[in-house]
């Protein structure tokens, strides 16, 4: 029984970096997590980030559980249209991996968990993160999708 339940855990836990929490693929950063957080704490302190006052009520990730997380939300607008992602940071010390955990549905007013975000409208997220935080955060970085 018991290596019934350790086989199981292993096999359940093939993405150790994104966790039970899934992610839409990781970013990662060649710079240590102090760095990339002070880029990303730096970055999102732009007003064109800010998120609007009627969406202050869907940033209780603290409530939700999540208080162990290094996390941010990061809000801006493309092409007319508002975009909303919860990301959050690896704990490695040399080379940072960014999640994109969750993204915002504004018709529903829903936080939509990566896992379950459309296949064809993940690369519409992932790019429109990479152009409008990664790249600007300059540092050299490398993608990888989930699965």
């Amino acid at each position: 029984m018991i290596n019934i339940l350790i086989s199981l855990f292993f096999f359940s836990c093939q993405d150790l970096g994104a966790g039970t929490l899934g992610s839409l693929g990781v970013y990662k950063i060649d710079e240590n997590r102090e760095t990339v957080k002070q880029k990303l704490d730096s970055l999102l302190s732009d007003d064109k980030f800010k998120v609007p006052e009627e969406y202050q009520d869907y940033l209780n990730w603290d409530e939700r559980g999540y208080s162990f997380l290094t996390y941010w939300t990061v809000y801006y607008k493309e092409d007319n249209s508002e975009i909303m992602y919860w990301i959050s940071l690896s704990k490695n010390s040399v080379e940072t991996q960014v999640y994109i955990r969750q993204v915002f549905d504004f018709e529903s007013n829903k936080w939509i968990k990566a896992v379950d975000v459309k296949k064809e409208d993940r690369d519409m997220f992932n790019s429109s993160f990479e152009k409008n935080v990664i790249q600007i955060l300059g540092s050299s970085y490398a993608f990888e999708a989930a699965q």
